[in-house]
């Protein structure tokens, strides 16, 4: 992850958030039409989302039967936070693979 979807170079982003407009390797263009991101931007969306299902249902079971919902409304609101910015990069390269894997399959 965070590498190119085509040769596999690690170094496609100038900084953490910044991905550079090619891949300095293969010449990849990683920039596309308006709206090729929302993939992107739905897939970090829907992981995060995921994660906090999955981060509620646990503290939950484990602080059954007298939940605090202090705890949770911290947990959640963290999650809905922190995770998205971490997972952004991320995000980013695994739709850009998705989308080669799609194209490809489409030109069949």
């Amino acid at each position: 992850m965070r590498s190119c979807p085509i040769c596999g170079n690690r170094k496609i982003f100038s900084s953490y958030f910044k991905l550079m407009d090619s891949c300095p390797r293969c010449d990849y263009e990683f920039s596309r039409e308006d709206g090729y991101w929302v993939g992107a931007v739905i897939m970090n969306t829907a992981v995060t989302e995921g994660l906090f299902l999955l981060l509620f249902i646990v503290a939950s079971i484990a602080m059954a039967p007298d939940i605090d919902w202090v705890t949770l409304l911290v947990i959640g609101a963290a999650t809905n936070l922190i995770f998205p910015v971490l997972f952004y990069p991320f995000s980013k390269t695994i739709w850009m693979a998705f989308d080669l894997v799609f194209m490809k399959r489409l030109e069949r």
